[in-house]
């Protein structure tokens, strides 16, 4: 009588479809598959909660509020003019002047101090009446802010100046 060896996928596939039948294996085969179903289901619901979390709702933060000290820090400003002014007002926006030059002496540049920098300022300028109409009036306003970088913004008109500025 010869044995034969059985190879390893023959006595693989052997030993699979043994247990499959086994005595020692007990209950119905429905309910072993609602047992697989139930354990497939419990093992997926951690997965699931990690992989499909809620995005996480981001709250705007409003600026820092600045400090008393910040506050009154003076600002220096400079403008420059193309021609001699009647009348210049520099305002925020709720109509607060907070400078203002009236009757200029024969002079285009000025250099001042505000008390602090709004977000907007508002610039109004009247010329002084001259003999011949110029083309184009134009302003220059330089802030030089304590602990910044200058800003400079140009205003220009063929009359009046009455405009704003949104700071940075």
């Amino acid at each position: 009588m010869i044995q034969e060896n059985p190879t390893p996928s023959t006595s693989t596939l052997a030993l699979l479809t043994n247990l499959a039948h086994d005595q020692r294996v007990r209950g119905a085969p429905l309910l072993r598959t609602l047992f697989v179903i139930l354990g497939l289901a419990l093992a997926i619901v951690p997965l699931w909660k990690i992989t499909h979390r809620p995005a996480k709702v981001i709250v705007p933060t409003t600026a820092p509020q600045t400090l008393a000290s910040e506050k009154k820090q003076l600002c220096l400003f400079t403008l420059t003019l193309s021609h001699t002014a009647a009348s210049i007002q520099i305002k925020n926006a709720a109509g607060t002047v907070l400078w203002q030059q009236i009757e200029s002496p024969n002079t285009t540049e000025f250099s001042a101090t505000l008390t602090h920098i709004p977000p907007t300022i508002f610039l109004s300028i009247t010329w002084a009446p001259q003999s011949s109409p110029a083309g184009r009036y134009f302003a220059k306003l330089r802030l030089d802010p304590p602990a910044r970088a200058s800003l400079t913004h140009t205003f220009d008109s063929s009359t009046d100046i009455d405009d704003i500025w949104e700071l940075p």
